[in-house]
């Protein structure tokens, strides 16, 4: 429990109100997961991952290639938001390498 001052008129709790929940079986008193729990949480699958991966590109490409082959406007407007949303999964992807945790 903090031994920080409560002020009057926030959302903090006072703290005869906090429950004392870790340690608790397969959480350590620090908040870190234990034993299995552990292994289960840090677990990377590398397939799994490999298929997002795969999947981000073949929808990148896919995307132009179907409103290229189709050529009407609204296709290009389609691609257009498609295009956001594969942006967005590739910066997800990023992200995930950036902390390893996309291959181990």
């Amino acid at each position: 429990m903090s031994t920080a001052r409560i002020v009057e008129g926030t959302m903090y709790p006072p703290g005869e109100t906090l429950t004392d929940t870790l340690p608790h079986g397969r959480i350590r008193a620090d908040g870190r997961p234990t034993g299995e729990l552990r292994g289960e949480l840090y677990r990377i699958p590398d397939l799994a991952n490999a298929v997002h991966v795969v999947g981000v590109w073949a929808q990148s490409v896919g995307v132009i290639a179907l409103a290229r082959w189709w050529g009407h406007p609204v296709g290009w407007v389609i691609a257009f938001a498609m295009c956001g949303r594969g942006m967005v999964r590739f910066a997800i992807l990023m992200h995930e390498a950036a902390h390893r945790l996309l291959f181990s």
